[in-house]
């Protein structure tokens, strides 16, 4: 019975067993029982906390290929923190586009951008400023996103452009300094 697996597993994490609770669903996942999508992230979460980040990604990253996970921001922003905390930079980068295009989190782009930056990928990093400012920008983000244009622009040849960004940089909010 697919529900008596789940539920041992359940009453293993109330006494505080994250490992036992770990094996539970792994056992079970072996044994080809049913799992629902809460199931699934369960088990890469207790993957993730046992100190096995590639795991957990790897089980994310398969659930959402086979649409066994909803593909939706929340899970690719999970999936980016398990590819990340595993140190597989590409992977995380690639799920950190998805979570930010599906969910719009002006946090996520800029993220995303900061991480380009530091790959020198500068035209994904424009494309991913652009991305970010379509909509209105909340005020406390108009100022690292107009740092973070402003030096993609820069990069890529733009000095006009770059220098009206870096202009706006410094007159909302925090970057003026390193604008």
């Amino acid at each position: 019975n697919p529900e008596n697996w789940h539920q041992l597993a359940a009453v293993y994490l109330q006494q505080g067993k994250k490992k036992e609770a770990l094996d539970q669903l792994t056992l079970a996942r072996e044994k080809a029982v049913p799992f629902r999508e809460q199931d699934t992230v369960l088990l890469a979460d207790l993957q993730a906390v046992n100190g096995t980040p590639y795991g957990a990604a790897v089980i994310l990253d398969s659930a959402l290929s086979n649409k066994g996970v909803q593909a939706n921001g929340l899970n690719y922003r999970k999936l980016f923190q398990f590819w990340l905390q595993a140190r597989e930079k590409e992977k995380a980068s690639a799920a950190l586009v998805q979570a930010a295009r599906l969910s719009g989190d002006i946090e996520l782009y800029l993220y995303l951008a900061q991480l380009q930056m530091e790959q020198e990928a500068w035209r994904p990093m424009y494309q991913t400023m652009q991305a970010a400012c379509r909509n209105q920008l909340p005020g406390k983000y108009v100022s690292r996103s107009n740092l973070l244009l402003g030096i993609s622009q820069l990069k890529l040849g733009d000095k006009a452009s770059a220098r009206r960004s870096f202009i706006n940089a410094t007159l909302i909010g925090g970057a003026g300094a390193e604008a």
